[in-house]
């Protein structure tokens, strides 16, 4: 008998887009599924859109709570969750009909606890791969962290199965930006290997009212919880990875930088500059101190991704 695979979907007032990202759940060439609808307090018509799909096909389950983020909504369906593996998909995406099909593959041929696939900002990119090729990511932790491979968001939630028991003691910190960031650390810790299923099966919708998409407002001050967070894991559990976990911060301060200089504002302007004294204590202080030294750099580095992007591109058209 097939396994039985947990579909977590954290739902709050997405009516423009869940019939699409129901559907293509509901259309998964892998039948064995239960699909957990955690709604998040919605007041638009998100609540009529999944009783209409609770109605229709029993494998789905609709379950309210009051609005207290997407963190708690996925930790709500964890602890409910009847799986013997889980997925989460965000309310805004879509899936191909051979996503949870080619994950569980994944899962299950190379005998591994958690698979991922690729993701796409484009719906045409999504594909249909009934056999596709696999790869593995191995060993200790250091090593799981720094074997990435950059076509896979290997730090979304998302584009993953889990085996359910290695997610017993692994929750989303609550109400905060970029937990999944978090809970990816953390489960990494749980598991030896990781299996790459090389073809592209999610579609990652980008928004840009969303609040990573979005101007700087107060919401993005979280990235400092996020990095404390991470830091104090990481002092406790894997010393030996501080570097890493340091550059890590690093670079997403560096990204959020360089949004927050683009903006004329005042809690951009503050934003910034906390990322300036928050930089000092990873090491950066030298750039960070001077803050047109800082925006030089940051500059510098855009442009050398951009090109590193564009080359990549350019051989594997070859």
């Amino acid at each position: 008998m097939t396994a039985l695979i947990s579909i977590i979907i954290p739902i709050y007032n997405v009516e423009e887009f869940l019939t699409e990202c129901l559907e293509s759940v509901q259309k998964q060439s892998y039948q064995n599924i239960e699909v957990l609808l955690i709604d998040d307090g919605s007041f638009d018509s998100s609540v009529k859109i999944c009783e209409d799909f609770v109605s229709a096909d029993n494998r789905f389950r609709l379950v309210h709570q009051e609005n207290q983020g997407q963190s708690v909504a996925r930790n709500h369906g964890l602890d409910l969750a009847l799986g013997d593996y889980i997925i989460f998909i965000d309310s805004d995406d879509t899936i191909s009909r051979t996503h949870v099909e080619t994950l569980y593959q994944g899962i299950i041929e190379t005998h591994s606890q958690v698979a991922m696939c690729r993701p796409t900002r484009e719906k045409s990119g999504l594909e249909e791969v009934k056999k596709p090729a696999m790869s593995l990511i191995k060993g200790n932790y250091r090593e799981l962290l720094e074997n990435e491979d950059h076509s896979f968001a290997r730090m979304g939630c998302w584009c993953k199965i889990y085996a359910a028991e290695i997610l017993k003691d692994v929750r989303f910190p609550a109400g905060i930006l970029h937990q999944d960031n978090v809970f990816f650390f953390e489960m990494l810790d749980k598991i030896e290997q990781m299996a790459l299923v090389h073809t592209t099966t999610y579609h990652y919708r980008r928004r840009a009212n969303s609040a990573v998409q979005g101007g700087i407002r107060e919401k993005n001050f979280d990235l400092f919880k996020r990095n404390q967070l991470l830091m104090d894991w990481f002092s406790e559990k894997h010393p030996e990875c501080l570097d890493y976990i340091r550059q890590d911060c690093l670079k997403m301060n560096d990204g959020y930088a360089r949004k927050a200089a683009r903006e004329q504002t005042k809690i951009a302007e503050e934003f910034f500059d906390r990322i300036v004294k928050e930089n000092e204590s990873y090491g950066r202080g030298k750039w960070a101190r001077n803050k047109r030294l800082y925006l030089t750099f940051l500059s510098t580095q855009r442009n050398f991704w951009r090109a590193r992007r564009t080359i990549r591109k350019l051989v594997s058209k070859k």
